[in-house]
């Protein structure tokens, strides 16, 4: 029971946000859901089709991150042919 309260303590908070969109406008959705659910620093996001149309899902993201505001920041963690995963700092804090 220890461990498993610590465990809990340390990853309650974790948002992992794995999104599968090929349009923007799919995508543009499932971003506000996630900040409807309450995200928090550290928002990871994995993106299963980022450049599966170019103009669709990165134009999206860039779109969420200015909604994020000035401190929002975005470390690639992972890139692929079409993948990109992602951690997300400078969301609004969880209520």
């Amino acid at each position: 029971p220890r461990v498993a309260a610590e465990l809990r303590a340390l990853t309650s908070r974790i948002v992992l946000a794995h999104i599968d969109c090929d349009l923007g406008s799919s995508c543009s959705h499932a971003l506000l859901l996630v900040l409807d659910a309450g995200a928090c620093d550290p928002l990871f996001l994995l993106f299963d089709d980022w450049f599966w149309h170019p103009e669709e899902i990165p134009v999206s993201f860039n779109a969420f991150m200015r909604g994020v505001g000035p401190g929002g920041e975005a470390e690639e963690l992972s890139v692929t042919l079409y993948t990109r995963y992602l951690r997300v700092s400078g969301v609004r804090r969880a209520a």
